[in-house]
């Protein structure tokens, strides 16, 4: 026999008085096949409703299974969510997080809010969501009251640990502007030398205030600082091949025939990087 709908033979009928004082006595020891087999007539959510009503869920005393259950879900659920699965009003589920000492605002043991951690490392709010954000840390949200009308904003925690490592490789690199500056190259010329060497540029989203570039520009991108001067003193005693044909006032094709011939230079249009002994020496033999 079905239990909702126009087919069950209860759908539109009142509860009784009896039947409100047998679900009252047995709801809160019940589980739900028990009290579906008490009440045939009835659905889960009828039940249920009808218990909500009765405030048999606001009765019910807290015992050692639940404060487990609050402790696994505090701080990684919303406050509305462990109120459903505990089956208690939002106002009792904080009440009890409070009694029992799970920190907070909803902070589990281990972590911290996003704000204090900013504190903590000498930035402000929103500098060190850009860093966690670029290191790939994620904050988990905490949520230890009640939701009230009109409230947009939520607190976040986070691991400690993972926040001193994320500001450890965030002050190990440096941007890509300020490496050109530092060595006194273009960047576009240092974009082309760490694409040689398969080094990934990693993205900085800006955020709000934070002075933005031109596009294209090398602001936003990320490299560890050491990275950086290994390249440099690799490349920096190179030149390219243009650069080549300048310093000897030769013609670009001429020059790299004569390179592609001594097999100094491969057979491609790629603006090759060349030594300057090398150059000096094959065009000395050539013009001898």
């Amino acid at each position: 026999m079905p239990r909702g709908g126009l087919g069950n033979p209860a759908f539109g009928r009142p509860w009784t008085k009896e039947e409100e004082e047998r679900l009252a006595s047995i709801y809160l020891e019940a589980d739900l096949p028990s009290l579906l087999a008490a009440f045939p007539d009835r659905s889960e959510s009828s039940i249920r409703n009808r218990a909500y009503r009765l405030r048999a869920l606001k009765r019910a005393p807290w015992t050692e299974r639940d404060d487990n259950n609050l402790r696994m879900l505090w701080g990684y659920s919303t406050v509305p969510n462990i109120a459903r699965t505990l089956e208690r009003s939002e106002e009792s589920v904080c009440y009890r997080a409070r009694k029992l000492g799970l920190g907070s605002h909803g902070c589990p043991t281990g972590f911290v809010h996003v704000s204090k951690a900013a504190r903590d490392f000498g930035y402000n709010l929103i500098q060190l969501k850009q860093i966690l954000r670029w290191a790939g840390v994620r904050t988990l949200p905490s949520f230890s009251r009640p939701k009230r009308r009109g409230t947009k904003y939520h607190h976040h925690v986070v691991d400690p640990h993972l926040v001193k490592e994320a500001v450890e490789r965030w002050l190990s690199c440096e941007t890509l502007e300020s490496g050109c500056r530092r060595h006194n190259v273009g960047w576009s010329t240092m974009k082309r030398w760490l694409k040689e060497e398969g080094v990934e540029l990693s993205f900085v989203m800006p955020y709000p205030g934070l002075r933005r570039s031109k596009s294209g520009s090398g602001l936003h991108y990320r490299i560890p600082s050491s990275n950086i001067d290994k390249i440099v003193e690799k490349y920096g005693k190179l030149e390219s091949l243009n650069e080549a044909c300048r310093r000897l006032k030769m013609r670009r094709q001429t020059l790299a025939q004569w390179l592609r011939e001594a097999g100094v230079m491969p057979a491609t249009n790629r603006n090759w990087w060349l030594d300057p002994q090398t150059v000096d020496a094959l065009v000395a033999t050539k013009r001898a």
